[in-house]
């Protein structure tokens, strides 16, 4: 389960963000390509928080695609893998942009305890 590698970084923007106050919920816009399972991080992240203003916050994901480009053909779409030879010319000539993207979105803060 890599999703408990991403939770301490992911925990030190959440108590820098919320300064204090309680974290009801934490949403986070993440790249395909991090392959994170949203129930693995929810639990990654429960044992991370226990303790800090964040503990029983719920997690969302936003999943944001990666976008493929060839070069040879000019085909293009987006997608959950990495893609390295076109499917439309077989070419290997292939852009890959985004799908790799961690981004906290927003918080929503509950009554202090």
């Amino acid at each position: 389960m890599h999703e408990w590698g991403y939770c301490e970084g992911i925990l030190e923007a959440v108590r820098r963000r919320a300064a204090g106050r309680r974290v009801k919920r934490v949403r986070l816009r993440v790249g395909v390509l991090h392959r994170l399972d949203l129930a693995a991080l929810q639990q990654a992240f429960s044992s991370a928080a226990s303790g800090s203003e964040a503990e029983d916050a719920v997690v969302d994901l936003v999943f944001i695609p990666a976008r493929w480009r060839c070069r040879g053909c000019g085909d293009g779409s987006e997608a959950a893998d990495v893609i390295v030879v076109c499917p439309g010319c077989g070419g290997t000539e292939v852009e890959v942009s985004g799908g790799d993207e961690l981004i906290l979105e927003s918080l929503e803060y509950g009554a202090t305890a």
